[in-house]
Formats: C-alpha cells, structure tokens, sequence
C-alpha cells in the first residue's frame, strides 16, 4: 500500500508597501505625498463653526462707557 502526502501549501508573504516617497506639508497644514501632488487632492483640515452666539456683542452706549472709562484711567496713570 502506498502513503500519499499532501503537498504543503505556500505561507503566504506580505507584499512590499509602495510609498510614494518624501511628504510635503501644504499651506493648509495637511500633507501629501511628493508623487501624488497633481493626481490626489489632499483632504483639508475641518474649520470650527463660529455661531453668532459665541461672539460677545456690546451695544453702542455700553461701548462708548466702557472706551471713556479706559481713556479717564489711561489719563490717570500718566
């Protein structure tokens, strides 16, 4: 009676990465490959939304109080 062996499958190997060799930072301050520069647009940084209610609003005649206070003190320290 003959013995029949399985032959042995192949160990897979990891395939080399390509790189797309040195970074360049853009004004933005995302980066980009040297290589993809004209081919991939790079994703841009998310701007924080501004509301209309984070920003203290005064009214004119608090303003104009708060700027002759300022200017009497400056008037002070001389």
């Amino acid at each position: 009676m003959a013995v029949v062996k399985k032959a042995a499958s192949k160990k897979p190997t990891p395939t080399p990465t390509r790189k797309s060799g040195p970074v360049v930072a853009l004004p933005n301050g995302s980066t980009v490959g040297l290589r993809d520069i004209g081919k991939v647009k790079p994703t841009p940084k998310p701007k924080p939304k501004v509301t209309a209610s984070a920003i203290p609003t005064k009214s004119d005649s608090q303003y104009f109080k708060d700027q002759k206070k300022f200017i009497e003190s400056r008037k002070k320290n001389k």
